[in-house]
């Protein structure tokens, strides 16, 4: 009887887990369903063959020819000519993946497209990487936490863009591949069973292989495990098992890595990159440390050192290590690579000119972290102490642990606070808030584990079995949060952990509350806690939904003429010159080479082309490059306006000599004065200078001295009018100067007699809220830098040229205008001619078409 009681308990209790699991099941199906109902919500404005973003139509086209053909050409000739583009460099898994979703959808839809599966794409990844996050998170957590983390994930704006219909880049199937190779690493530690564990590794490094196939953030998922390893090592918990599974982990993402795409730099690059090579020290580390560990000769040696034996193999490798490495690779390659690591460390993605100009490799500041995740940041710092305490189990010291592992990750944040503080990120008190905040926490770290080692068995016991799971996690979260501050675009990788940590402490919270007495507490907590996570829910999914509703493509109407023109009135072996964002609509929709575009694969060539055709100072100069690369036309949109102080600081040489920017000034009719015939309009604004100016024998200095506006008399008789000279309201230390301005552009260049400034007024018309507001209610300040820049001559001066000849223009439908905060403007497409006999020498030639970077000009990145 008692046997049959137990029986039934057994079952009961199998029979509420089944439930649970099953019911959590079920919510996830339902939350995955709202993240893609709300990703697929600008399906009408992509019209099934538009996708959101320029790098999209690069693999919208190597799709296309996968579909087409079976394969890829190794030679892309419609990149960077005139040598073209070695396709194996690219990340073209993607795009064979996107041909088999086409191939999946259109065999139960015949009326599916293969653009509009490349649209939905994202989707669909979005949904398996969903799947693959809650499994890792149960893992780590529990079912609930899971849920709820994935719940926050699929509404919090920092993870939608990228995953959204028509957003088909790799960030989607790069984050599921993670989650899977993170989820198989865990389930490796997990499993008793040796065979099933290798397998789950096995598993686990084909999937990072495939991931770095797919995605250059592969390598933020190697460092995670690596680094856990590395854990695993000082914790004394290395086996066997885990040297075999690590192995198997790392052989076969290396095979696909160094095997199938020649970005990475085949084997060698993968050792020697500061990234990548992190995996294999580790791998020597467990290799030899196992070894050693079990070689009995050692054992009197290691028991001396008062030290741990795995952190004095450790310290002893290391010193090995970088003698050997100094003695093979020499001093100067082992201070490349350190700095190398330091500044990704410091100053992010990149820190070159290139990657500091594309808006989404910025380093974050405080305010961005912010606007990106609002009121949950300070709920993920509260929460991550809590993830750190239990991981920590019951650890003496660990209040004090806590404190300064929360204190380091706010000095990641804090130590980048805003532009123009000591806190700039920067500064030399930036770099040191930031290590500081590290170095306490190491020291602290490292003071306690060795006093318990030699004082306190019992304590170095606890210290040697923490959560490895949730340390596991803290590892993932650290190496994340250190990527996100190398760039906003890295937001993304982050939101899963800070969406974790918020649910970890929601779920944690609410046991506490609900496993109050008293009723009137146990109240107070439920609504507590519903008042904070129902408005982040709602603010987050309707902040999601209206922004996947109103996210249009970026080839626009505007665009889509243009190429149409392109496609129909060049000749199919065209070549466009133009600054490097629109290469990829070029090569795609208009279907004509490029010299460059979007992957950036030769920097040097952008730093040519800002150079020596955009801010050309003759004709002959522009001819050159452009002959040197077989171009047959130019390319210039309005964008450039903006764009100009990017590819004038990308152009410069290493004393940024042609570095300017153009600034807008709107009239301020309020200010406006009569006096007989003439009127005198004062255009507000700000500028700094961009060199030094001298007038009437008053220095004022660059970036010190600034213009607050400008004043243009206009005498007006009948229906004419006459632009008298302006002024610019120049300002240096709160002192006012009005200078004379030598030229104003009107429909055509009007030069002045009277000194002063040598830059031009570009006046144009201004609108506001899609009404006509003013015809001359806005200007463009070009300085002396731009003023006789090829681009400018051409396209804000529109001087006319017999070498470049004007193909293209639809300034009749989208006129030069100041709308709402906003420059807009036309697309201009010049057919160059050049002169008969041109040639230029081969040294020019080679100089031209060289892929190397100068010395002093150091543009390469990571590219992810």
């Amino acid at each position: 009887m008692e046997e049959k009681s137990e029986s039934l308990e057994k079952k009961k209790l199998l029979k509420r887990l089944l439930n649970k699991k099953a019911l959590c099941l079920v919510l996830l199906a339902l939350v995955i369903l709202i993240g893609a109902f709300i990703r697929i919500q600008n399906l009408p404005l992509l019209q099934d063959k538009y996708t959101i973003e320029l790098d999209t139509d690069y693999f919208l086209r190597m799709t296309e020819t996968i579909n087409e053909k079976g394969y890829l050409p190794q030679n892309d000739t419609l990149r960077y000519a005139p040598i073209g583009f070695d396709s194996r460099d690219e990340n073209n898994f993607l795009s064979f993946t996107m041909v088999y979703t086409y191939k999946t959808l259109h065999f139960f839809n015949k009326s599916i497209t293969l653009e509009k599966a490349v649209i939905l794409h994202p989707v669909i990844f979005f949904i398996l990487g969903m799947i693959a996050f809650y499994f890792l998170i149960k893992e780590i957590f529990d079912e609930y936490t899971a849920l709820i983390a994935s719940l926050l994930l699929v509404i919090i704006p920092a993870y939608l863009q990228r995953t959204m219909a028509g957003f088909s880049d790799k960030e989607s199937i790069g984050m599921f591949l993670m989650f899977l190779a993170l989820l198989f690493i865990i389930k490796s530690e997990k499993e008793k069973r040796p065979t099933i564990s290798g397998i789950y590794a096995l598993l686990s490094g084909i999937i990072t292989g495939l991931m770095g196939l797919a995605w250059g953030g592969f390598k933020f998922s190697i460092i995670i495990i690596a680094a856990y390893y590395l854990m695993l090592f000082l914790l004394g918990k290395i086996t066997l098992r885990s040297v075999t599974n690590y192995t198997l982990w790392m052989i076969p993402f290396t095979i696909l890595t160094a095997t199938f795409i020649g970005k990475y730099g085949g084997l060698k690059g993968l050792v020697s990159s500061s990234t990548s090579g992190f995996v294999y020290l580790v791998f020597g580390i467990l290799i030899i440390g196992f070894f050693v560990n079990r070689a009995k000769r050692f054992d009197k040696i290691l028991t001396k050192i008062p030290l741990p034996r795995e952190t004095t193999i450790l310290l002893a490798l290391i010193v090995i290590g970088s003698l050997a490495s100094y003695l093979i690779l020499g001093q100067t390659a082992i201070t490349n690579l350190i700095t190398d690591a330091q500044g990704m460390l410091l100053r992010g993605i990149t820190n070159s000119r290139l990657g500091l100009t594309v808006a989404e490799s910025k380093q974050p500041y405080f305010y961005d972290w912010y606007q990106s995740f609002g009121f949950t940041i300070v709920l993920f710092f509260i929460g991550i102490s809590l993830v750190f305490s239990k991981a920590l189990n019951e650890l003496q010291y660990k209040k004090t642990l806590i404190v300064l592992f929360t204190l380091f990750l706010v000095g990641i944040i804090i130590s980048r606070s805003s532009e123009n503080t000591l806190l700039n990120g920067e500064t030399m008190i930036s770099d040191a808030l930031f290590f500081a905040t590290f170095a306490l926490l190491l020291i602290y770290g490292a003071y306690t584990y060795l006093k318990s080692y030699n004082k306190d068995k019992e304590l170095f016991g606890k210290i040697q079995n923490p959560n490895i799971y949730l340390a596991f996690f803290v590892i993932w979260l650290v190496v994340v949060m250190l990527a996100a501050r190398g760039g906003i675009r890295l937001f993304m990788i982050f939101a899963p952990v800070l969406c974790t940590v918020i649910a970890f402490l929601a779920i944690s919270l609410s046991k506490y509350v609900f496993g109050l007495t008293d009723k009137f507490y146990k109240t107070i907590g439920i609504i507590t806690i519903l008042l904070v996570i129902v408005p982040i829910i709602y603010a987050n999914t309707s902040t999601s939904y209206y922004s996947a509703k109103y996210t249009g493509p970026g080839f626009d109407n505007q665009w889509q003429n243009a190429m149409t023109w392109v496609k129909e009135n060049t000749q199919k072996d065209a070549v466009f010159a133009h600054w490097w964002d629109y290469g990829y609509w070029i090569q795609t929709r208009g279907e004509r080479a490029t010299i460059t575009d979007g992957g950036n694969f030769i920097p040097y060539w952008n730093h040519l082309m800002g150079r020596h055709v955009l801010s050309a100072k003759n004709e002959t100069e522009a001819l050159e490059f452009l002959n040197a690369h077989g171009a047959t036309h130019l390319l210039i949109i309005s964008d450039e306006i903006g764009k100009y102080t990017a590819y004038s600081s990308i152009g410069s040489d290493e004393n940024f000599d042609i570095f300017s920017w153009i600034s807008t000034f709107v009239m301020n009719a309020e200010s406006t004065i009569q006096e007989g015939d003439t009127y005198t309009y004062f255009f507000s604004g700000a500028t700094a200078l961009d060199e030094n100016f001298v007038y009437q024998d008053k220095v004022f200095p660059q970036n010190e001295a600034y213009i607050a506006g400008f004043i243009i008399p206009v005498k007006e008789i009948d229906d004419t009018y006459e632009i008298k000279q302006p002024k610019a309201v120049l300002f240096y230390r709160n002192e006012r100067t009005d200078v004379p301005v030598e030229c104003v552009y009107d429909e055509k260049k009007i030069i002045y007699n009277e000194t002063g400034l040598k830059g031009c007024l570009r006046i144009f018309p201004r609108y506001l809220n899609n009404k006509y507001q003013q015809e001359n209610g806005a200007l463009l300040y070009v300085s002396r830098k731009g003023i006789d820049a090829l681009w400018t001559k051409l396209f804000l001066f529109d001087e006319k040229s017999k070498y470049f000849e004007i193909g293209y223009d639809d300034s009749s439908l989208n006129q030069l205008a100041y709308y709402n905060g906003r420059i807009l403007g036309p697309i201009k497409i010049w057919k160059i001619n050049y002169p008969k006999n041109f040639t230029i020498s081969n040294e020019l030639k080679q100089e031209y078409l060289a892929k190397t970077t100068p010395e002093w000009m150091k543009l390469d990145g990571i590219t992810i």
